[in-house]
């Protein structure tokens, strides 16, 4: 019949070829591809230059790039604010918001309107224009200044200062490579610098994070350099802790292996562990060995400081990958048996996931994803032990006693609280606030029972008072008051002098002092690490919790703020059935715990990690805070110092002039960001403050004394 197709013509185009649309190395791993140019797929596996299309199929220009932001807008405005804003709205404040890709000469002009509208779309509460007006105007007219008045001065200076430092600090994530596993054996130092970096990992990064298998590790790594071609699946465990403690870099050694070729190991670490774990079977890629590697590469990019949405998004893949794995239920539980050692490895790894996404929940302002478990504390035995025979038998060590696992098992404790504080915060809109103080109180109940080897005034053998004890000390009381620091914030932000609003106030404020107060345990210019290079450590506290920092700086200026006399004391009241009392606090003592902490911010300038950005806003809320009338003139005045004292920094450090011709006066490249860049979607601690635009990045840094007589 006419119009009818015959069955040969039916068969003819059945086998007619599909047009190849994705680009060819999505089509290869078949991933769905965006069709951008490189393509979404090609960026996360580091493959940028691999992003090809097939001639003739190449995507128009901005084919799916404008929907692709309208979709990944709307996935951020469904997930962060749980509302069903409809595409329609979004598309209107996508226009507003004008998210072209590369930025014109008009972003500092509309910075400050695009904040205000995402936030909005998100129901994101402005701290900065609620709690510090005279700062938050100033930014505005900081962002709209012209370049002939005082105020565009110093602009422009801090954005040659920007883009000196962005030459200077090149993120590994902006550098990363890929290699070969021939090139990574390559780049393996040998087996006593292995052996040593091995140490520097273990005594340093396994406190509240335990991963690895110290005893295990350490007889892979001999075998590695007996028989390297047997040992594929250790190589990349082996890459993770070298590339680790190379970016602690406590002692040459570090520094050396994370020279070698230009940095390359660490370049390439992330791309190469990545690599592995996608070639695995699923049925490989779900056993301890593969979730152990998994997991190290999150710490590996936490020390890169790679992006923190990068970090949500594998916290969640781990998440899902120990679910499978069943870690969340006890491994008594199991229908399958497992060894002892094994059981005792599966509460460890499952304690480390609930912990790791407990901390990026609060870092990405995010809800807790853990689900109710079982899964019973580790117990607190040194690693040798858990190859003991008798290990079922074994009991755990008190508190009292110092072992490898002390720090997880003590957190373990208390982390079933933290999590439901994180969750009670977390659900509702309208917090409950008799809720988050009970829950305040019992995590600082928590910290008033630590055991002796956690605590900084206990007596202790010279193993207690070496570098590493004092980083384990310091990790434990931070993961403890990060959560707690959270619970606190509703109550710190609130207009209210209830007596539970002023002793959650108290108790933040103190949490505050703490977190800076750790700056003096790792300044080499005060401290006494005896290690090679106690700078190391220095950077890991500035650039590891950088949220916390800035969070308690902030939270001292509210509080300088709030004491608007200086006869004003605020005193931390009783939390506990004993009837401890914190100290006391006035308000120049809070103005000097501020300049105590901005100072040596300055001085590691020239450090990676340091970020312009967060010390321009600190700089600014500060001096507006501290002063009883604030002016734009005391601010300029106290940016223009900043800029003076971070050239003169640089300068120590023997590094080019910013002024003149030189290599800190090229451009930068727009592609390539500043490692701590904030951003209003995954941090936080600028998450309600308007944001300086990718042309505005300052690294961390105020070296002088910011008292404005």
């Amino acid at each position: 019949m006419a119009g009818v197709p015959t069955n040969d013509s039916l068969r003819h185009s059945s086998k007619r070829p599909r047009p190849v649309i994705s680009c060819l190395e999505c089509r290869r791993k078949k991933l769905k591809c965006d069709r951008t140019r490189p393509c979404q797929q090609c960026i996360k596996a580091h493959r940028v230059d691999f992003c090809s299309y097939q001639p003739g199929q190449e995507p128009e220009p901005g084919e799916s790039e404008d929907s692709n932001k309208r979709a990944r807008l709307a996935n951020l405005g469904g997930q962060l604010n749980g509302s069903t804003t409809t595409t329609t709205g979004l598309d209107n404040h996508v226009n507003q918001l004008n998210l072209s890709t590369t930025a014109g000469p008009g972003v500092l002009e509309t910075l400050t309107a695009r904040v205000a509208h995402v936030e909005r779309l998100l129901g994101v509460r402005n701290i900065l224009s609620g709690t510090f007006p005279h700062a938050h105007s100033f930014v505005q007219s900081f962002l709209a200044s012209g370049g002939d008045s005082r105020i565009g001065k110093v602009a422009q200076e801090l954005r040659i200062l920007h883009d000196a430092l962005k030459l200077l600090h090149c993120p590994p994530r902006s550098l990363t490579s890929s290699a070969t596993k021939a090139e990574i054996r390559e780049l393996i130092p040998s087996l006593q610098v292995c052996q040593k970096l091995t140490e520097t990992y273990f005594d340093n990064l396994e406190h509240c994070f335990r991963i690895l298998h110290q005893p295990t590790f350490v007889g892979q790594l001999a075998d590695y350099f007996t028989q390297p071609s047997q040992a594929s699946d250790f190589l990349p465990q082996l890459v993770g802790v070298l590339s680790i403690a190379a970016i602690l870099g406590i002692d040459q050694d570090c520094i050396d292996v994370g020279a070698v070729s230009d940095g390359r190991l660490i370049r390439a670490s992330v791309s190469f562990i990545e690599d592995y774990i996608r070639s695995l079977s699923y049925k490989k890629r779900n056993t301890i060995a593969a979730f152990q590697t998994r997991s190290l590469l999150m710490l590996l990019q936490c020390m890169r400081l790679d992006r923190q949405s990068e970090l949500w998004e594998l916290t969640g893949s781990i998440l899902r990958q120990a679910l499978v794995m069943g870690m969340d239920r006890d491994p008594s539980e199991r229908i399958e048996a497992c060894t002892p050692f094994e059981a005792e490895l599966r509460r460890r790894l499952w304690m480390s996931v609930v912990e790791m996404d407990m901390m990026m929940s609060i870092l990405c302002n995010m809800p807790c994803l853990i689900p109710d478990f079982t899964c019973r504390a580790p117990k607190n035995l040194d690693d040798l032990e858990l190859l003991s025979e008798g290990l079922d038998a074994l009991p755990s060590r008190p508190f009292d006693e110092w072992t490898d696992g002390l720090c997880q098992c003590f957190l373990a404790n208390s982390i079933k609280q933290r999590l439901h504080g994180c969750r009670d915060l977390q659900s509702s809109p309208d917090p409950n606030y008799d809720h988050l103080l009970s829950h305040t109180r019992l995590l600082e109940q928590v910290l008033q029972n630590l055991p002796s080897p956690l605590r900084f005034n206990s007596p202790s053998d010279q193993a207690g008072k070496s570098s590493a004890r004092l980083m384990a000390r310091m990790e434990v009381d931070i993961t403890i008051r990060r959560p707690l620091m959270h619970l606190y914030t509703p109550f710190a932000y609130a207009n209210d002098e209830r007596d539970a609003f002023s002793e959650a106030r108290a108790g933040f404020l103190q949490s505050c002092l703490m977190v800076t107060n750790y700056q003096d345990l790792f300044d080499p210019k005060f401290s006494e690490l005896y290690v090679d290079r106690p700078t190391g450590y220095w950077d890991f506290f500035f650039n590891v919790y950088r949220h916390e920092i800035n969070q308690s700086i902030l939270g001292l200026c509210l509080e300088i703020k709030r004491l608007a006399n200086a006869t004003d004391i605020v005193q931390v009241t009783n939390r506990s059935p004993a009837g401890w009392r914190g100290p006391s606090y006035t308000r120049p003592s809070l103005v000097h715990a501020v300049n105590s902490i901005l100072e040596p911010m300055t001085r590691r300038i020239a450090h990676a990690g340091a970020d312009m950005k967060d010390l321009a806003y600190l700089t600014i809320v500060f001096v507006s805070s501290r002063l009883p009338k604030p002016t734009d003139g005391a601010i300029i005045e106290s940016l223009d110092d900043l800029v003076a004292a971070c050239r003169l920094q640089l300068e120590k450090e023997r590094l080019t002039s910013t002024r003149g011709r030189g290599p800190f006066d090229r451009q930068c490249d727009n592609n390539s960001t500043s490692t701590t860049t904030p951003s209003f979607d995954f941090d936080p601690a600028w998450m309600n403050i308007p944001i300086l635009s990718e042309d505005f990045n300052f690294p961390t840094v105020t070296p002088f004394d910011l008292d404005v007589s």
